[in-house]
Parts: structure tokens; C-alpha cells; sequence
């Protein structure tokens, strides 16, 4: 009586099948993960953005953003004192203002939170980008990926 099996052939065609396709799936996956990150990223841009937008119109006092492309952070400073610093998780983080910046830090003017210039901050995880425009100087932000 002969029993019906798989050959060794159709075995190692079907392994090879799923191999292909689970390696697309894994590839996919990594790429989901960082657009993620980077989306991430933008998202606490945009809330220290909005959290010195808000400070500026309760307080009406005059608000500083500085940020650190080697550290990847953004600070927050009002009348001197630091109010809140967050670090982005990102690989690269650029700026650039349309006019010359002080250093790398711009001020959200009293009493409407204005910007003297527009600055473009653009943030990657690894080959993921986003690019973050504030835009004086009714301080619109503005985001695009590629």
C-alpha cells in the first residue's frame, strides 16, 4: 500500500515560498516602524510648538524656542527660566530659517504668539523624513513628508 507524502522537492519549494514572502513581510514591517518615528518625532515638534503658542497668549510674554541639532532637542524658555525641553527621536534634525536665526533659536512674539521668520526643521529616521515649516508670522505650522 503506498501512502500519499510530500516529496523533498515540493518541501523546499514551499519553505523557499514562504521564506520570500515572509521576508517581504518583515521589510514592510521595519519601514511602518520608522515612518512611525519619525511621525512621532513631528508630533512632539508640533506640541512644544503649540505649548509656546499657548504660553504666549496667557501669558502675554514673549516665548523662545532654541533647538540643538547634535542633541535633538528643542527647548522652551520664557523670561529666562527653561519651562520645558524635549528630545526627539530621530537620526538627523535640521533647520533652516528663511532669514538669518540667532544661533538656532527664534521668539513667539507677545501678545499673539507671531514669528519674526518662517524655519523649516527637517526630521529623518533613517530614510524616513518629515519636514516641519513654522511660518510667520501668524506662526502657521505646516507638515510635509516626501
Amino acid at each position: 500500500m503506498r501512502t500519499q507524502a510530500f516529496t523533498l522537492l515540493e518541501v523546499l519549494v514551499g519553505l523557499a515560498i514562504i521564506g520570500i514572502i515572509a521576508g517581504i513581510g518583515i521589510v514592510s514591517l521595519i519601514g511602518s516602524i520608522r515612518s512611525s518615528q519619525a511621525d512621532q518625532a513631528v508630533t512632539a515638534l508640533v506640541g512644544v510648538f503649540a505649548e509656546a503658542k499657548n504660553r504666549v497668549r496667557n501669558t502675554n510674554k514673549n516665548v523662545k524656542l532654541a533647538w540643538n541639532s547634535t542633541t535633538k532637542t528643542i527647548t522652551l524658555s520664557q523670561s529666562g527660566a527653561v519651562v520645558n525641553t524635549t528630545k526627539l527621536s530621530v537620526d538627523t534634525m535640521t533647520s533652516v530659517c528663511r532669514s538669518v536665526c540667532v544661533g538656532n533659536e527664534i521668539e513667539l512674539l507677545a501678545p499673539h504668539g507671531a514669528l519674526p521668520q518662517d524655519v523649516k526643521f527637517s526630521l529623518a529616521v533613517v530614510n524616513r523624513g518629515r519636514t516641519a515649516y513654522l511660518l510667520g508670522p501668524t506662526a502657521m505650522l505646516k507638515v510635509t513628508s516626501p
